[in-house]
């Protein structure tokens, strides 16, 4: 720790008043616990029943079952399109049976023209600022689109044989990607453990996997960033359409000049497919730490408030909104995941968002969202058979040289404390970092 930095705060919320405190005004590099603004703002500015809708228009006329004319997808940010982890593992293209069945139900047997995909509300930004290259290539790297599918990432699954360094043979992929390259260089190895790491930037219809997995396995689950979401869409619709027996004359994944413009205002609205709730990305997004459910929730308020879901939209609304509530002194928000390191918060702005999020209605889903330490999710480890476990909800957050925890503490006496405790650049483990604020937050649970 000699040239770490290192804040912490904790605030009695029966007292109203600080109990502990060592550099709470730092604004450091927080990782994922930048979560809690994301989903805390969304509860806010969106609400808790708030869902993100993708409309199904189509351009020209239906005359005798025929859509004489294309078909256009008009995409509105919904994380949970395909979402294995909203719509649950082998249920992943259910939604596109579900579209069919409502062109069916529509009268439509047969489409001239295209399937076209617009995701251009959301812009073409790739990545927020300060996302570094060895990270947009991984599944936790996947960028915010106006078109999210399958949770925009892509499944490889490896075979591995008792040979170390021997090259890891694909066995399958999903979903399956026109015109695309992936460059293995995965071997197996004497580890326990997924050791790989993918490069490949947005709209780059290659990947390059790289590092180790077991050995001896048959089909090991590596995953990595998908790189054109809205033309996966348009493909995987196209294929599904074709299956269900609905013609299809034109092409698909027609992605429009950036400079196009589709006046909706003339195009005839065919349904709007609704995704799941705030309340449930939320949860998800807490307890699980997906970075994209973070980032779409940032560009959903920036749509909504808007018109345009950008990041930097998003933040701006989520600054705007906060400063006549909360005096977030020195905050620095760049991305709603915590993945930029160009975020600056501090424990102090971490309490605060606390405080003010325990004294509103939707608090319960705050609560329901952050893990248990030592139960449930993210800190399922942290303090396990401590006195800290199963009495503190908390988000943490974890980055190369980062280590931070915020959240609640239920104490012996029934009091309940908010905490925040942040540490950059330490010379030590990732697990070694926690191992050292578990005395801290055990102390706190005592109280």
């Amino acid at each position: 720790m000699s040239h770490a930095s290192f804040g912490f705060m904790a605030f009695d919320l029966d007292s109203n008043k600080i109990i502990a405190n060592y550099n709470e005004m730092l604004s450091l590099s927080p990782a994922s616990t930048t979560k809690l603004f994301s989903t805390i703002s969304a509860l806010e500015i969106l609400g808790k029943d708030y869902c993100p809708k993708t409309t199904i228009y189509y351009r020209g006329n239906i005359s005798d079952s025929v859509l004489i004319g294309d078909l256009i997808i008009r995409g509105g940010g919904d994380p949970s399109l395909g979402s294995s982890y909203l719509q649950g593992t082998g249920n992943e293209k259910k939604f596109l049976f579900d579209w069919t069945d409502s062109l069916k139900a529509k009268g439509i047997k047969k489409i001239t023209g295209n399937i076209v995909v617009d995701a251009k509300d959301f812009g073409s930004q790739g990545a927020p600022d300060g996302w570094s290259w060895a990270d947009l290539g991984n599944y936790y790297g996947a960028s915010p689109s106006g078109i999210c599918v399958y949770d925009n990432a892509i499944r490889y699954y490896l075979k591995t044989n008792s040979k170390t360094g021997s090259k890891a043979q694909l066995t399958k992929q999903f979903p399956t990607i026109p015109g695309f390259k992936f460059n293995n260089s995965i071997s197996g190895d004497n580890t326990t453990s997924d050791n790989t790491s993918f490069y490949g930037g947005p709209y780059d219809n290659n990947r390059s996997g790289k590092g180790t997995i077991p050995m001896n396995q048959e089909n090991y689950l590596v995953k990595s960033s998908l790189p054109n979401p809205d033309i996966q869409l348009a493909h995987d619709l196209f294929a599904c359409l074709k299956e269900q027996k609905i013609q299809v004359e034109g092409n698909y994944g027609i992605r429009e000049h950036e400079d196009s413009i589709i006046d909706y205002n003339v195009l005839q609205n065919l349904f709007v497919y609704s995704g799941k709730s705030v309340s449930e990305i939320i949860k998800l997004t807490n307890q699980k730490s997906i970075n994209l459910f973070a980032e779409q929730l940032v560009c959903l308020i920036g749509f909504e408030k808007t018109g345009k879901g950008l990041t930097e939209n998003g933040i701006s609304i989520i600054e705007n909104h906060w400063k006549d509530k909360i005096d977030f002194k020195g905050l620095i928000l760049k991305d709603g995941s915590g993945l930029s390191r160009t975020n600056g918060i501090s424990c102090e702005n971490l309490v605060q968002l606390l405080i003010y999020a325990k004294k509103q209605t939707y608090f319960p889903l705050v609560e329901q969202s952050l893990p248990i330490a030592g139960k449930t999710g993210t800190i399922a480890s942290l303090c396990k058979g401590q006195p800290c476990e199963g009495v503190t909800h908390a988000k943490s957050g974890t980055m190369k040289r980062i280590k931070s925890y915020a959240g609640y503490i239920s104490t012996t006496t029934g009091r309940t404390i908010v905490f925040a405790v942040i540490s950059n650049n330490f010379n030590c483990k990732s697990g070694t970092m926690a191992t050292k604020i578990e005395p801290l937050l055990n102390a706190l649970s005592g109280l």
